[in-house]
Order: C-alpha cells, then structure tokens, then sequence
C-alpha cells in the first residue's frame, strides 16, 4: 500500500517538474518572439531609412513632399507591428492556457486515484498505532520486569 502511495507522489513529483520545463520552454519561446519582433522593428526601420532617402532625393528633384501622407503610412506600419505583437500575444496565452488546464486537471485526476489509498494507509496506521502499547506503557513493563 505504501508503495502505491509513495508511486502517486511520485507522480506527482514528476507533474511538478513538467510543468516547471513547460514554463521555462514559454519563457524562452517569449524570448525569442520579442527577438523576432526587434529584428522586425529594425528592418522595417531600415525600410524606413531608405524611403526616406529616397523622399529627399525626390523632394530634391521636384521640390515637395507630403509629409502627411509619410506620417499615415508610419502609423499604418506601427499599427500592423501591434496587431502582430498582440496576435503572438493572444496565440501564446490561449496555447498556454490549454496546456496549464491539461496539468490542472492530471493533477486533479491524479489526487483523486490517491485519495482512497491515502485513506486506507491512515486507516492501517492507526489500526497499527492502537493495537501497540505506547512509550510509556512499555517504560513501565519493562521497570515491572526489572522488578521481577
């Protein structure tokens, strides 16, 4: 019986551990997005340089420039890298979500299959605890004894 109860621990042990690896795979998984978002950032930074070069050199050949129309599309750009950002975002944490579910509920199922072994080990131990005579008792037979 002990064996199986020391088996659920075990189980349950290794969830913890499991779950540990998962969070730090998430952690490094956000990490390596964020890189991918900062290299993003910076070719389309570039992109941005160079258009720019290129407005110049246009305004320098025809003398104008509509910087208005270059501020809409900047925030148009800046506006899809948030929707991106907030979409790998949503994707993590629902993927996320799911799999801390799944845990939650082996866990759960995995409490419930001990808990009638726990019972029964508590049952036997206190069976065994009452049937044995207590420190005391066993002092003072011994004392007897020694009388004897």
């Amino acid at each position: 019986m002990e064996a199986v109860v020391q088996q659920y621990s075990v189980d349950k042990q290794c969830f913890e551990i499991q779950k540990k690896q998962l969070l730090i795979k998430n952690d490094r998984l956000l990490d390596q997005i964020i890189s991918q978002d900062i290299v993003n950032i910076v070719v389309n930074s570039l992109f941005d340089i160079n258009t720019f070069v290129n407005v110049n050199s246009f305004v320098a050949m025809n003398g104008s420039v509509n910087y208005i129309e270059m501020c809409n599309k900047c925030l148009e750009l800046e506006a899809e890298l948030i929707k991106q950002h907030n979409m790998v975002e949503i994707d993590e944490y629902n993927r996320l979500l799911k799999s801390f579910s799944n845990l939650e509920q082996h866990c759960i199922s995995l409490e419930l299959a001990m808990q009638p072994n726990k019972e029964i080990f508590q049952k036997n131990n206190t069976s065994v605890s009452q049937t044995e005579p207590s420190f005391d008792q066993l002092f003072k037979l011994n004392n007897l004894k020694a009388e004897l």
